[in-house]
């Protein structure tokens, strides 16, 4: 978004605040990510490659803040508006449990490191109120499909076994993050009490 719209501004303040909330900010990334990604996951994984479930069994995002490369505010109606260009080389870390049924229920171990994601967000505030904080919810979007890089290993196990498993997870992935906050739909976070 720099380059492309040069109305757009950096922000390396605010990069450091977002640094700053990082830990309380990573609790909260993972508890939306074990509600509403792992279940968008099982939904999507679900009968392919043999899977019959798939879990979230630990889940970190690691002490790397994502970087905002790029910022822009755009006046809306009774909210406040920006599109921001996220970068974000993680250190997340995840183990996932993925069941399969062949005669019997067996439960493989996944780990998920070195996620790479890139993709420009729109958060907006609102709606706006006299009171503090002065919104009264987040809605986050993202306003094109990401790009999304990620390292799955199979852990204790052989891959030779579940050849087309990671393939099915990476899209799998790919996907749940898109039917949650790809545009028009948002991730819709409560600040105040009605």
């Amino acid at each position: 978004m720099w380059m492309t719209t040069p109305d757009a501004g950096r922000s390396v303040w605010l990069n450091a605040i977002l640094q700053q909330l990082w830990p309380h900010l990573n609790d909260a990334i993972c508890r939306i990510l074990r509600t509403g990604v792992e279940a968008q996951l099982r939904r999507i994984v679900s009968g392919k490659a043999g899977i019959t479930d798939i879990v979230f069994n630990e889940i970190d995002l690691g002490e790397r803040a994502p970087t905002l490369a790029a910022i822009k505010g755009s006046d809306v109606e009774n909210a406040a508006m920006l599109d921001i260009d996220l970068v974000w080389p993680s250190q997340l870390v995840a183990r996932i449990g993925v069941q399969f049924f062949k005669g019997r229920l067996t439960t493989v171990p996944i780990r998920l490191d070195r996620v790479t994601l890139r993709a420009p967000f729109r958060v907006t505030f609102g709606p706006l109120t006299g009171r503090f904080p002065l919104f009264e919810a987040l809605e986050i979007s993202m306003l094109r499909a990401p790009q999304l890089d990620l390292n799955l290993e199979l852990i204790g196990s052989s891959l030779a076994s579940h050849l087309g498993v990671m393939p099915v997870i990476e899209r799998g992935i790919n996907r749940a993050l898109c039917n949650l906050m790809l545009a028009p739909k948002a991730l819709h976070i409560d600040v105040m009490d009605g």
